[in-house]
């Protein structure tokens, strides 16, 4: 009878310890889970490095077009540019925007607009420039790669004394 006592007070502890260690484990599980998927409205590291890159590469361009604009007034296509520009800016000068349309009563507004919107963000007009025309240090000259893209296509090189341009491209002098 003793005995039967301890098999069963045995066998219960044993049961009891498995159901509680399979629950413990389960709700283990689920804390992970939680912190292994977090929420979809969390940002992440992923998107401060894409802001961070976008951001370089709209203050690299610095330019805004006629696809930026609604009529004289900035469309959200320019006031995310605009944003984009302003997004941790380094503080080594004046942020420098070019309004690159035609000259005219279309382009001067187009500018007084985007002075108002910065202005109206925060910025000081201390803190910017809005200039008329294209960003020259924008553009790349592109010679210097259609000559290299030429070296890297062809068996011979171009022949001396003419530019690189000047010659077709893919066809090599005879």
């Amino acid at each position: 009878m003793r005995q039967n006592l301890l098999n069963v007070v045995l066998l219960a502890a044993v049961i009891g310890s498995v159901a509680g260690g399979c629950a413990s484990k389960d709700k283990g599980e689920e804390a992970s889970k939680k912190d292994l998927f977090r929420p979809e409205s969390e940002p992440r590291d992923l998107h401060y490095y894409v802001n961070a890159q976008a951001a370089a590469g709209a203050r690299e361009h610095g330019m805004l077009g006629d696809a930026h604009f609604n009529g004289t007034k900035l469309n959200s296509l320019g006031r995310e540019e605009l944003e984009l520009m302003r997004y941790e800016r380094p503080a080594d000068g004046p942020m420098v925007v070019y309004v690159n349309l035609p000259k005219g009563e279309l382009a001067t507004a187009r500018q007084k607009q985007v002075a108002a919107y910065l202005n109206e963000s925060g910025m000081v007009p201390a803190d910017f420039q809005v200039k008329e025309g294209a960003n020259a240090s924008a553009a790349v000259p592109a010679a210097p790669y259609i000559y290299r893209m030429y070296r890297i296509e062809s068996a011979s090189p171009p022949a001396p004394g003419v530019a690189p341009a000047a010659q077709t491209y893919g066809q090599e002098k005879k």
